[in-house]
C-alpha cells in the first residue's frame, strides 16, 4: 500500500523535474536543481508545482483508501509539504560499498521543519519566503507566520501556499488547492492539538499523583540501607538520585533503572552490564563502586557521589592550557585502564568525566561501554551509539567502535578544552556525523601549536593513522609537555 502512495504522489514530483533523494518511512525529500533550460520555469516554480501536485495526488489516494477501508475515528488522510530555496551538498554516508547517498544543509533542514510545521498550521504546502520570493507573482499564497524553527536563531516567514498559475514551457497548466483538502488538514491540525493537550494533560495528572503519593509514602524511592535525599538527574535507562548510606552517612550517588526488573530484560542487562564492567575496574580516574543489587521494584547501583560537577561544567568556565593538558593526562589514563580491561566506553564526553572535591577527574556512565572480548552480546553491525559531538568517523560510518574510537572522541574533548567550543558544529545529525567523517582536524591557532600533535594524533580520521592506544596519548602529552617546559628554561636562562 505505501508503494501505491509513492507511486502516486512522485507522479507530480517527476513531471517537474524533481529528482528523489530518499525515502524516510513514509515522507521524500525531493532536490529541484536549478537548470539552464528553465527559462521562466525556474526550479522554485517547478518545486510549489510539484508540492501542490503532491497535495492532490495524495487526497486521491485518500478518496481510495477511504473508500476501501473503515477509517473509524481517525483523522482524515492528509499530506504536508514544505519548501524551501538555498544551497545543499550531497555526500555519501555508511560504511564501504554500502554509502548511502544523501543531501544536507541549511536548505534541508529548514524544509523538513517547514514540512513538520504543516500538521501544526493545518495548511498542506508551507514554504518559506524566499521560495515564493523566486517563484514570482504566479504563486497565491493564503496566510503568513513567522515560524521559531530548531536550530535558527531567527524566526523564518513562512507562507501558506493555495496555488499556482499557468508559465510558459511548464509541465502542467495552473494548480489551485481545493478547500476541502485544506480543510481536512486544518482539521487534522485541530485534532493533533486536542489530543496532545489532553495527553499532556493526564501525563502531568498521573505523574503528580505517582510523585505525590511516592514522597508522602516513601515506598517509591526506598532502598535498603540508604535514604534517598533528592533526585539529581537522569538518563535513558535510569534516575539518579543523591543518598546517605544509613551505616557513616556517606552520600552517595544512587543510580536507579528506570523499570521493575522484570518489566524489560533487555534494559535490565544493559543496566547489569554497566554494574559489572565498573566493579572490575580500581584506578583513581575510573567511578568507584559500592553497592548494587535489587529490590522488588528497582535494580540500582550505589556510586560515588562528585561534588565538583562534570567537565562540562569546568569547560564553560574556561581552562588554561596547562589545566587542559592535566586533564587531558587523566581522562586518558582512565582510558589506559578501561582498554587494559577490555571494555571500550563508546560514550566519552564531558558529561560523563566528573570531578572529585580534590579536582581529580572521573571517567563515569559505562552505560552503553561494551567488552572486546568475552561473553557479553558484541554490538551489531550498524548500530549507533554515542553522542553525535563527540562520535568517531568509523562509529557514524556504523562500523563497530574500538579503544581507538574513544581516542578520537578525547581529542574532541581535547579542543573543546583548549578552545572553549566543539571543533564541529551544525544544525542536525546528519550535519554533525559528515564532518566528522570529512572534515579536515581543525587547526589550533598559533599560541596554541604546541598541541597540534597531540590534536592530529587523536583526531585522525583514519583509526589506523590514529594514536593506535590511550598510553600512547600519555606518552605523547609527556613529549609535549616535556618540550613546553624545556623551552620556557631555555628562555629563563637567556634572561
Amino acid at each position: 500500500m505505501l508503494n501505491a502512495y509513492f507511486e502516486s504522489v512522485c507522479q507530480p514530483i517527476v513531471r517537474n523535474g524533481g529528482r528523489i533523494a530518499k525515502l524516510i518511512g513514509d515522507g521524500i525529500m525531493v532536490v529541484f536543481e536549478a537548470r539552464d533550460e528553465d527559462g521562466e520555469d525556474n526550479h522554485a516554480r517547478r518545486a510549489v508545482r510539484a508540492g501542490l501536485g503532491v497535495v492532490l495526488a495524495a487526497n486521491g489516494f485518500g478518496g481510495w483508501f477511504k473508500k476501501h477501508f473503515d477509517m473509524g475515528d481517525l483523522p482524515e488522510f492528509a499530506t504536508g509539504v514544505g519548501i524551501h530555496t538555498g544551497d545543499l551538498m550531497e555526500v555519501r554516508i555508511g560504511p564501504p560499498g554500502a554509502e548511502d547517498l544523501t543531501v544536507v544543509g541549511d536548505s534541508v533542514n529548514v524544509a523538513s521543519r517547514l514540512e513538520g510545521k504543516t500538521k501544526e498550521l493545518g495548511w498542506p504546502v508551507v514554504a518559506s519566503a524566499a521560495t515564493v520570493s523566486m517563484a514570482g507573482s504566479i504563486v497565491s499564497t493564503g496566510q503568513s507566520r513567522q515560524l521559531e524553527l530548531r536550530g535558527r536563531n531567527a524566526p523564518i516567514e513562512a507562507l501558506e501556499v493555495t496555488g499556482i498559475g499557468a508559465v510558459a514551457g511548464a509541465s502542467e497548466g495552473p494548480i489551485e488547492v481545493p478547500a476541502s483538502v485544506r480543510a481536512a488538514l486544518a482539521e487534522n491540525a485541530n485534532m493533533t492539538a486536542r489530543a496532545a493537550k489532553e495527553a499532556l494533560s493526564e501525563t502531568l495528572r498521573i505523574i503528580t499523583s505517582d510523585l505525590s503519593r511516592a514522597l508522602a509514602s516513601g515506598r517509591a524511592l526506598q532502598v535498603k540501607g540508604y535514604r534517598v535525599l533528592s533526585k539529581i538527574g537522569e538518563g535513558g535507562m535510569s534516575n539518579v538520585f543523591l543518598a546517605e548510606r544509613e551505616s557513616d552517612g556517606t552520600q552517595v550517588a544512587l543510580k536507579i533503572l528506570n523499570a521493575r526488573p522484570s518489566d524489560d530484560k533487555q534494559l535490565l542487562q544493559r543496566f547489569i552490564q554497566e554494574s559489572a564492567l565498573i566493579s572490575d575496574i580500581d584506578h583513581p580516574n575510573v567511578v568507584k563502586i559500592f553497592d548494587k543489587g535489587f529490590t522488588d521494584d528497582y535494580a540500582y547501583i550505589a556510586m560515588e557521589y562528585f561534588t565538583g560537577g562534570s567537565l562540562k561544567d569546568v569547560i564553560a568556565g574556561g581552562l588554561t592550557p596547562r589545566q587542559a593538558l592535566s586533564l587531558l593526562a587523566q581522562a586518558a589514563a582512565a582510558l589506559a585502564e578501561i582498554h587494559r580491561l577490555g571494555i571500550v566506553h563508546r560514550d566519552v564526553k564531558p558529561a560523563n568525566m566528573m570531578l572529585r572535591a580534590d579536582g581529580t577527574m572521573v571517567l563515569a556512565d559505562f552505560g552503553i561501554a561494551k567488552r572486546t572480548e568475552g561473553s557479553m552480546d558484541r554490538t551489531v553491525h550498524g548500530e549507533f551509539f554515542g553522542t553525535p559531538y563527540y562520535i568517531s568517523p568509523e562509529q557514524a560510518n556504523g562500523k563497530p567502535a574500538s579503544a581507538r574510537s574513544d581516542i578520537y572522541s578525547l581529542g574532541i574533548i581535547f579542543y573543546e578544552l583548549l578552545m572553549n567550543q566543539r571543533p564541529y558544529r551544525g544544525d542536525s545529525i546528519v550535519e554533525l556525523i559528515t564532518q566528522h567523517v570529512h572534515a579536515p582536524i581543525p587547526r589550533l591557532p598559533q599560541a596554541l601549536d604546541d598541541y597540534q600533535v597531540l590534536l592530529d594524533g587523536m583526531m585522525a580520521k583514519d583509526p589506523a593513522e590514529r594514536l593506535q592506544s590511550a598510553d600512547d596519548v600519555l606518552v605523547t602529552i609527556d613529549r609535549v609537555w616535556t618540550q613546553i617546559a624545556l623551552r620556557a628554561n631555555a628562555v629563563q636562562g637567556r634572561d
